[in-house]
């Protein structure tokens, strides 16, 4: 039985068995003594210990496996030998046969992918963050000066547009930190040889700016130096502001949803219950949203935070996959709710009922629009459709309130002669459900009834839902049959309602308030007020139709004449 060893390579950490992990501490080994006279030694060592941890995760992919000498054998392969580096004669890594003598291996040859680049931010050639050095890294441009020109023209083209593109690209894209991720932003092989190479080359940049900075006078550069400074601190100001706005929302939107009183949240906590039964669907919809909206707050807390502190703190790779999940979840239940609200509107019903009125002496009716209590209401609605702190404002009242009606909606006139003699109000009341007499049983919830004193007729001006049952887009029609040669007046606030006349579409439904109508002859005409006007009369109808056949006639006439003139021609 072969025994095996945790150790921690590179910040991971690893069970590995005997036979590897001695490969594995020759090869180091081997690589300390290589690099014992560079100046960059420990930083070498650490870059390549960190590209060999992760190589050997990439090989185990997430598994919980112990690595064996094949693995550690293959990535040695692909770092290459100390001794292939040219220089000082290194003593030779132990193969694995050696290492392992007892039993025999046989290493499939290692297969060299191409190098896939990927998308870093190079602080070694940034100006302000890196992000267009690293763009051209990636799309393979050696100057990256003509990108920053074309980025500066686009700020005026696209209005500035541009530039908070850049901000989510500075936020997103991780800055290239350690030699690896260096070369696998240019595109080259990972190994001993270039790790060291890249290491070098940046201890003489760096080397180069300390010289260029201590020995440059330019007012310019000088310039352009503090503009880069300002600009991060900037940038940095409005990352702090991000954090502070998305984890002021996010605490708002979870207390607002789980009952915490909090400023504006009616609407959360009282809406539900206007259109849902099941209490449980209600914390389903709750649950979902949060999860909806608090895991990309969360996701943009995270990329302002290490955007803030540095891509190389606070590094957390598996956050972003549970955020990603915890938004597919919120997105589910969210649908799940919806899909079981619109069962509620599924089917429509609808009641009737029609009820004689007492006929006037004088043979003139009068109709106005009063509330609930009988009280005229005002010719406009100023207080309609508000929202405030304070709760959710409907037609003047507050439906948080439990004392206040709830409104659902206005109801809409229509005039039509009547059958006998005799005045009547029709009102038809519709509703949806999940079947037919759901649908029916809920009209019942938007109760609507009217009152007469003498010749004054008061319609309730709103339909108010019933306290014990659902929303289900009750509305109420308004049918008043007028008899033959009697009047109808409508006062000054009608015109709250849409109003119409059936089988006639000639009047205009904003101007019934101050009229007067009868019916002639089975029809129902405005005989006094502003649709008296505007309303065209029968026999004008009747001329104006056949003066425009009339004319038609006589085009058609005038084309058979030409089609007639060119076919004698042909002759």
């Amino acid at each position: 039985m072969k025994k095996t060893l945790n150790i921690n390579l590179g910040g991971f950490a690893f069970i590995i068995d005997e036979n590897a992990f001695e490969l594995l501490h020759n090869y180091l080994e081997a690589l300390k003594r290589k690099f014992k006279s560079e100046t960059e030694r420990d930083e070498i060592l650490h870059d390549i210990e960190a590209r060999i941890a992760e190589m050997l995760n990439a090989k185990l992919a997430g598994r919980k496996e112990v690595i064996s000498i094949v693995e550690v054998q293959a990535v040695v392969d692909a770092m290459g030998k100390p001794e292939d580096i040219a220089g000082e004669d290194t003593e030779p890594v132990a193969s694995a046969a050696t290492a392992e003598q007892s039993t025999t291996y046989t290493t499939p040859p290692v297969y060299t992918a191409p190098v896939k680049k990927r998308l870093f931010r190079d602080a070694d050639d940034a100006k302000v963050g890196g992000v267009i050095a690293g763009l051209c890294h990636y799309f393979g441009i050696n100057d990256p000066a003509w990108m920053r020109i074309a980025a500066i023209i686009l700020i005026f083209v696209t209005s500035g547009a541009i530039i908070l593109l850049y901000l989510l690209l500075l936020i997103v894209v991780p800055k290239a930190l350690t030699s690896a991720e260096k070369l696998q932003m240019k595109g080259e092989p990972v190994n001993i040889n270039t790790i060291e190479k890249e290491i070098k080359d940046a201890a003489t940049r760096t080397g180069e700016s300390i010289n260029g900075i201590v020995n440059d006078n330019s007012f310019f550069e000088k310039m352009w130096n503090l503009v880069v400074v300002v600009t991060l601190l900037f940038l940095k100001f409005i990352a702090g502001i991000i954090i502070f706005v998305a984890l002021a929302a996010l605490t708002l939107l979870l207390l607002a949803l789980f009952g915490v009183t909090v400023v504006g949240n009616e609407i959360l906590n009282s809406a539900p219950h206007l259109l849902v039964n099941n209490p449980g669907i209600i914390t389903m919809a709750k649950i979902g949203a949060a999860l909806f909206i608090g895991a990309p707050l969360i996701g943009i807390v995270y990329a302002a935070l290490r955007g803030l502190l540095g891509k190389g703190r606070g590094r957390a790779p598996w956050l972003k996959w549970v955020l990603l999940a915890a938004w597919w979840v919120g997105v589910f239940m969210i649908g799940y709710v919806a899909v079981q609200t619109g069962m509620e509107f599924k089917t429509t019903g609808t009641k009737r009922q029609q009820v004689a009125l007492m006929q006037p002496a004088n043979g003139t009716l009068t109709v106005q629009l009063t509330d609930s209590a009988g009280v005229k209401l005002p010719i406009t609605e100023d207080e309609d459709d508000k929202v405030n702190a304070g709760g959710i404002i409907i037609h003047g009242h507050d439906i948080t309130d439990g004392n206040e009606p709830i409104i659902v909606d206005e109801p809409s006139l229509q005039l039509m002669p009547s059958v006998n003699d005799s005045f009547y109000v029709e009102t038809i009341v519709n509703a949806q459900g999940r079947n037919k007499a759901d649908a029916i049983k809920n009209t019942t919830y938007a109760p609507y009834g009217f009152s007469q004193t003498d010749s004054m007729v008061n319609l309730p001006g709103l339909v108010i839902l019933d306290r014990n049952g659902k929303y289900r887009a009750q509305n109420v029609k308004v049918r008043i049959h007028i008899p033959e040669g009697k009047q109808i007046s409508f006062g000054d606030n009608i015109d709250r309602w849409a109003a119409t006349v059936k089988g006639d579409g000639s009047y205009d439904d904003t101007y019934f308030a101050n009229t007067t109508w009868t019916v002639e002859n089975g029809k129902v005409k405005c005989i006094r007020g502003e649709n008296h006007f505007n309303a065209e009369k029968a026999e004008d109808r009747l001329e104006r139709k056949a003066d425009e056949l009339e004319e038609k006639v006589q085009k058609l006439e005038e084309k058979l004449e030409d089609k007639g003139g060119k076919d004698k021609g042909d002759y």
